[in-house]
């Protein structure tokens, strides 16, 4: 599922007008609506009925709230992923609202880590909480909100001056990060990594995989994808073919050499800025962060935001060419035959369809059960013949999810 990006516009909530334009100000009962003012309040409903009714799914408003009070909430949803929400309250602070699966929380860890650590060219928000207990089935992590804006609702209207700030800025904290090493991949805390950039599953937080201490150990662990994908692609099942071929993938794997601070998603809308200033004010969202091979940040870079990046490929990276033919497409040639293992999992296709919101705003979408359920069981036991159609991110579907798809895809024509 898509993520779903809200305004960062935030109101204090202070000032009603400012804050809902469309409500209708009159200054005394004397005072008598316009025409047009008695046409917008033309059928609203001010008698609560005798049992409270339900108004929104997504907050739990309803009747008694809106009628019988005066109270406008100032915690809003900022932005949706998968099973997690995260929520502005009012204007200083944000909350993410996750499933508690002890696979989140490593934005909060590795913000710790650089807190400890004093680092003076990484900018980062200034507080960041966890308060929800280690056993409880939401995790809550309450975080002060940067004060800017995301860099890529301004990059297209800098000129050269304006982008080389902002790339100076961000080569610093590349170099104070990539100054932290370990032995091999692993988060902060030494606990695993989940691969989420080869053997990528969608599921309700990261993924089945993890990667390995050593790059026969990571291999290893998607070997058995790998030789179902090598039998798909090639359209062969005999054992001597597809060991040789696997072999041939397992050569080329990449070596890790020195591992990194790596924050494994430096798109433009991570990087929060000033415009007044030209300073970036934080780098969010470190879920994915740990020690990796020196090459993943680059890897990992969001094609739309390698505009930013391009200038410091060489100081970090080295030359291009070894790059590209000996890290980014043997990379790309195992994602490739994980993908056509089309591995699944014991409940991927199982989804709610979510009723219309309401009567005037009639959208209704899926909820999917393996974004929630932490407990399925990965597998690759449907043949390729009982799917669908791609979708438009290129994920391949089942028959019975092309229908939905084409059903949605017609309704927003």
């Amino acid at each position: 599922m898509s993520k779903c990006r809200h305004s960062t516009i935030v109101s204090s909530y202070a000032d009603i007008s400012t804050a809902h334009p469309d409500f209708i100000y009159r200054d005394n009962f004397e005072t008598g609506l316009s025409p047009e003012q008695e046409e917008k309040l033309k059928g609203v409903n001010r008698n609560p009925p005798r049992l409270p009714k339900e108004l929104c799914r997504a907050c739990g408003w309803n009747t008694s709230h809106e009628l019988m009070s005066s109270y406008l909430p100032r915690v809003r949803i900022n932005y949706t992923t998968r099973s997690a929400g995260l929520w502005q309250l009012g204007t200083e602070w944000m909350l993410w609202d996750r499933i508690n699966n002890n696979r989140v929380g490593n934005d909060y860890i590795t913000w710790q880590f650089l807190r400890d650590h004093n680092v003076q060219n990484i900018p980062l928000v200034k507080e960041m909480r966890v308060i929800s207990a280690p056993t409880d089935p939401v995790h809550l992590t309450l975080m002060s909100r940067a004060k800017g804006v995301p860099l890529g609702d301004i990059w297209y209207t800098l000129g050269r001056r304006e982008k080389k700030t902002y790339r100076s800025q961000l080569a610093a904290a590349l170099r104070e990060m990539r100054q932290f090493t370990a032995p091999y991949p692993q988060k902060v805390d030494g606990s695993p990594l989940f691969d989420c950039v080869v053997g990528t599953c969608v599921r309700a937080s990261n993924t089945c995989k993890t990667i390995g201490k050593t790059k026969e150990e990571w291999f290893d662990s998607l070997a058995e994808e790998l030789r179902r994908g090598l039998s798909n692609r090639y359209r062969k099942e005999n054992a001597t073919f597809i060991e040789e071929k696997l072999q041939e993938l397992r050569d080329n794997f990449p070596d890790y050499g020195t591992c990194v601070l790596t924050h494994t998603d430096l798109h433009f809308d991570n990087l929060i800025v000033d415009p007044e200033e030209e300073k970036i004010v934080a780098i969010i969202d470190w879920e994915g962060a740990g020690f990796y091979p020196w090459w993943m940040e680059t890897y990992c870079t969001p094609g739309n935001s390698f505009d930013l990046h391009r200038p410091m490929f060489q100081e970090f990276y080295g030359d291009k060419d070894f790059y590209i033919t000996k890290i980014y497409n043997p990379l790309q040639e195992v994602h490739g035959f994980w993908g056509r293992a089309f591995a699944q999992h014991s409940d991927d296709y199982d989804i709610w369809l979510r009723p219309k919101f309401c009567e005037c705003q009639p959208f209704g979408g899926l909820v999917q059960k393996s974004h929630w359920n932490s407990g399925v069981k990965h597998e690759m036991k449907v043949r390729r013949e009982n799917y669908g159609r791609l979708s438009s991110d290129g994920i391949v579907l089942p028959a019975a999810w092309a229908g939905l798809l084409e059903m949605f895809e017609k309704a927003c024509e």
